[in-house]
């Protein structure tokens, strides 16, 4: 026969669990026993005899070994998932228990004796095999496993060797779904998103980090609207994302994808959907106007007006007439809107919030007669209303003299000192102070000055200023006065701490702690430090930018240093006025290596044609660092060349699996330990071949010759029968149709025998190869007709 046979049955386990019957037989089986060639009666025949009595693993049943399970196997199905498979020790198995390690050296335990695990998971036993599926993991991490049989007897076997597997890496994940514009939530500066975040095998096996939401408007290019949103303020439940998109112009419409984020990276976009700010609303009639000046100048305020959803004021219009307070005008028709004159149209740039919440306009055409101001904020929607009227009345210049000749003088980067004349009449109590950085917006910086000088504080470098001054009771403004403050210039040397660094020094032998103290305010010049810039040196000589950090912490670690080696070191702080001077020098050292011993008892056992496994002892840790992981390199000249199978293990674990390899090749191996501060020398070498790619075909028995040497006993002899796990040897009684059996177990063998025979009758004998177990049983059967035996 050339091809492999199943057998067609399926094993049930009998009450007892201490034998194994065949069920569920079919009728083609039934029929081809009682109607078929003999051949094929032999062959069915002896299958359902001889392994209705076989255990589990084919072998015949004998209690507990204690023996570890045997060819464990972990695989990867997934990002989230491994699957163990291993075939059973000897003896009558009833379930087993399974531990699990992170870093195969500390274990817990996964599977517990009941053969259950976390949620759902339990071990599958099936015939002479177990699977169990560990799921619920992260992508890309290394997991170890080791599996113990608990016999019938309850005792428990040893070990099975652990195994690993590494969960396949995480990838890019799928978009989110759903997503759409919420109902009721767009008004005109805010349009509200939301979706539902990928789940299970859309995630690409890692959790999603954040969203990468993009706009469009008007047909325009994707922006990014946020490269990382979290979602986490905004989740209105456990399975809904919302994001608002606000401070938009009303009526705008806009385009919408977002994507998901992983560690693995950003996926694709979801489909884009459509969304439209509601119309804006005209702005609502400024308050609080007043009017004031000189008899040249009137100047008018009033209460700044809130933005509008979607539609911010853009600026305001002033208007002007005549008053009734005139004589000159006292026929004047107040109700009449044509009376009013458009003074301007303000921009938003000119138009500012001044003093205590106003907003202000000079209007130097208002000498000597009496005018009604009304102002209307704008928007993208519209004019608002008009304010109601303020009336301005020129005073006379003679009995209302003002503040004389201001003064404005830089004290340094961040200050302008003021000082001006008292006016020529009256003695007014307190001074109002205003300040301009472009001359057109005025704000009052002090309403209440009671001296006639005033310092101007918390400004910038470089930064010009114009001022003016009134008296109280008075409406004469001062001429107005100029200054700017002095430059911005590079900051004072900080102070490096000596001692600091060198009680840090002694702690590593490949990182130096360093510390200092910032300059004094004095020596900043009115600006902030911004960061400091961090020198090293390995002679006092050459420099190098060891860091330029961008805050004002006075604290660096400088880290990936030489053992046992001197460095220098100086600081220099930085401000918008540039790198200012370096501090003084000091040095540090780091201290020695700790010695990292060498691996020993390597040992590479290679495990078929494409795998070797490694195992060594640990050297133990030196103190202050314990070792972290393990240098693994691999040769296939002899040692001539060395190549990483594993540049850092990242794990204690002292074992590890080298797959991918060729079949029939030799391979050297050494081993490092590693730590927080070096690498350590190599182990002692040692060397695995790994095995040429086997033919596991089942082969027929050939060749099958039958005799009897002794009474009541049949002889067999055979050739072939490769990769057989056992052989089922068969006498049949030609005459009755009745056989004997008997079983090999060494796949090797080529002869056994069948005893308690009918003396006198005449059989024929026949070997049926049997290889695998459980729903992968195969078999291949051999005989010779022409051989009939009389058995003595």
């Amino acid at each position: 026969m050339s091809s492999a046979r199943r057998l067609p049955f399926r094993w049930c386990r009998a009450a007892d669990s201490s034998t194994r019957r065949c069920c569920q037989m079919s009728r083609k089986t039934r029929k081809l026993i009682w109607s078929a060639p003999l051949v094929a009666v032999l062959a069915v025949a002896v299958a359902l005899a001889a392994f209705a009595s076989l255990s589990p693993n084919g072998a015949l049943a004998q209690d507990a070994t204690m023996g570890p399970p045997t060819g464990v196997t972990a695989t990867a199905n997934s990002q989230t998932q491994i699957t163990l498979n291993w075939s059973a020790p000897a003896g009558l198995v009833n379930t087993y228990r399974i531990d699990m390690s992170d870093d195969g050296d500390v274990w817990e335990e996964l599977v517990s004796s009941a053969g259950t695990g976390p949620g759902t998971s339990s071990v599958v036993v099936q015939n002479s095999t177990g699977r169990y599926v560990h799921t619920g993991l992260t992508a890309g991490t290394t997991h170890y496993y080791r599996v113990y049989a608990i016999f019938a007897s309850g005792g428990e076997g040893e070990p099975a060797a652990p195994v690993m597997a590494t969960t396949l890496p995480a990838i890019a994940p799928a978009p989110p779904t759903g997503l759409a514009t919420v109902s009721g939530s767009t008004d005109a500066e805010t349009i509200r998103l939301t979706w539902t975040p990928p789940a299970g095998v859309a995630t690409g096996g890692s959790a999603i980090t954040g969203y990468k939401i993009e706009g469009s408007r008007a047909g325009g290019a994707w922006q990014t609207l946020e490269e990382a949103f979290d979602g986490d303020d905004d989740t209105t439940d456990d399975t809904t994302i919302e994001y608002d998109h606000d401070k938009l112009l009303e009526g705008t419409a806009w385009r919408y994808r977002v994507s998901s984020v992983n560690k693995a990276g950003t996926g694709l976009p979801s489909d884009p959907i459509s969304g439209t700010t509601a119309d804006g609303v005209p702005p609502i009639a400024p308050t609080g106007i007043t009017s004031q000046g000189t008899n040249s100048n009137a100047i008018l305020h009033w209460d700044a007006v809130d933005d509008q959803p979607g539609a911010p004021i853009t600026g305001y219009k002033i208007q002007r007439k005549a008053s009734a307070d005139n004589p000159a005008t006292a026929d004047v028709d107040e109700s009449a809107d044509s009376q009013w004159e458009l003074l301007t149209t303000t921009g938003k740039g000119t138009v500012r919030q001044v003093g205590r919440g106003l907003t202000g306009f000079q209007d130097s055409g208002a000498a000597d007669v009496a005018w009604d101001f009304r102002v209307a904020a704008v928007n993208s929607v519209g004019t608002g209303p008009y304010s109601t009227a303020a009336t301005f009345s020129a005073p006379d210049p003679a009995t209302q003299p003002g503040v004389r000749a201001v003064r404005a003088l830089p004290a340094s980067q961040t200050q302008i000192d003021l000082s001006w004349s008292a006016p020529s009449a009256g003695s007014p109590s307190t001074y109002s102070v205003r300040a301009s950085s472009d001359g057109l917006v005025w704000n009052e910086i002090d309403g209440s000055v009671s001296t006639t000088t005033y310092s101007h504080t918390g400004l910038k470098p470089g930064q010009s200023w114009q001022y003016r001054v009134i008296a109280d009771g008075t409406h004469q403004w001062s001429p107005i006065a100029y200054a700017t403050t002095r430059a911005a210039r590079a900051p004072g040397a900080p102070t490096l701490e000596a001692a600091n660094v060198a009680a840090n020094a002694a702690k590593s032998a490949s990182q130096i702690d360093l510390s200092w103290t910032a300059p004094v305010a004095a020596m900043l010049y009115g600006s902030s430090i911004t960061g400091y810039k961090v020198e090293r040196s390995m002679d006092r000589i050459d420099w190098e930018t060891a860091a330029e950090t961008d805050d004002d912490a006075v604290t660096y670690m400088d880290k990936g240093l030489s053992p046992d080696t001197t460095y220098y070191y100086r600081v220099r702080a930085m401000t918008a006025g540039g790198t200012g001077n370096a501090s003084a020098i000091q040095s540090a050292a780091t201290s020695a290596a700790p010695f990292l011993g060498i691996p020993t008892g390597l040992v590479a056992i290679a495990k078929g044609s494409s795998r070797v496994d490694l195992y060594w002892l640990t050297p133990g840790d030196p103190d202050g660092a314990p070792i972290t992981g393990y240098r693994i390199e691999y040769s296939d000249d002899d040692g001539t060349t060395w190549m990483d199978a594993m540049a850092d293990s990242g794990s204690r674990a002292t074992m590890y699996s080298h797959t991918g390899r060729m079949a029939t090749t030799k391979y050297t191996y050494r081993v490092s330990a590693i730590n927080s501060e070096a690498t350590g020398s190599p182990s002692p070498d040692t060397s695995a071949m790994t095995t040429a790619v086997m033919d596991t075909t089942l082969r027929a028995p050939s060749g099958v010759s039958a005799s009897s040497s002794a009474p009541r006993q049949l002889d067999l002899t055979w050739e072939g029968g490769e990769n057989a796990d056992l052989y089922v040897l068969v006498a049949y009684d030609i005459a009755t149709g009745q056989i004997q059996l008997s079983t090999v177990t060494d796949g090797a063998a080529r002869s056994g025998n069948v005893t308690g025979l009918t003396p006198g009758s005449q059989y024929l004998g026949l070997v049926i190869a049997v290889k695998g177990s459980g729903d992968n049983l195969e078999w291949e059967y051999g005989y010779d007709g022409t051989n009939i035996v009389t058995s003595q």
